[in-house]
């Protein structure tokens, strides 16, 4: 965001705290500006501090926070069948929430007890466009993961802000974020589900 603005990040005074006492933060006047994630971004928007942009409206790629199923390799490799079982439990949630987008608003509030406007916003900016299986085996999709242009790119756009606001001792190398991404549970998903 500085850069996209123009400011040198290093003259600005940052401090990392949890999204959730940004309100309070806000009030006692101890910050001028916060960057927070959802459903954070919505609440305080609902509560009057507006938020001014997202991410797609300054990063290249659209954004650098792409929602992720993660697995550990010595788990995965014991248990091959979860990957699987997480694409399938994600895709029956889809499935659910496209008949009747009410029960993820509803389980936003019961779960994370979140005002049912706030929980609707949450629900309309972050779930409902989210891509799609296609789109995430199309190499030349922001969303790929098949290829260096998608995940891979967000991830390693990503580490190397992290590494540049000293928040790690350095940017992770792509060859490792290629690595880490494993796109085969994925199209065997797609390929038993073509119908």
């Amino acid at each position: 965001m500085a850069q996209k603005v123009g400011v040198d990040y290093g003259k600005l005074d940052v401090v990392n705290i949890p999204a959730p006492l940004f309100r309070n933060s806000f009030l006692s006047h101890s910050i001028d500006v916060g960057i927070a994630w959802s459903p954070y971004s919505p609440m305080l928007d609902a509560q009057g501090y507006h938020v001014v942009n997202w991410d797609i409206d300054y990063t290249p790629l659209g954004g650098v926070c792409p929602r992720t199923t993660a697995v550990r390799p010595a788990f995965l490799k014991s248990h091959p069948e979860v990957g699987t079982k997480l694409i399938q439990v994600d895709q029956m949630a889809a499935d659910a929430i496209a008949k009747n987008p009410q029960l993820a608003v509803d389980a936003l509030v019961k779960r994370l007890a979140l005002p049912r406007e706030v929980a609707e916003a949450a629900i309309k900016r972050l779930y409902e466009p989210r891509p799609t299986i296609a789109q995430q085996l199309d190499p030349s999709s922001q969303y790929s993961l098949v290829s260096d242009k998608g995940l891979a790119a967000n991830f390693e756009l990503a580490t190397k802000v992290l590494y540049e606001t000293k928040s790690i001792p350095a940017p992770v190398p792509m060859n490792v974020i290629k690595d880490s991404i494993d796109g085969s549970y994925l199209k065997a998903f797609a390929a038993s589900h073509s119908n």
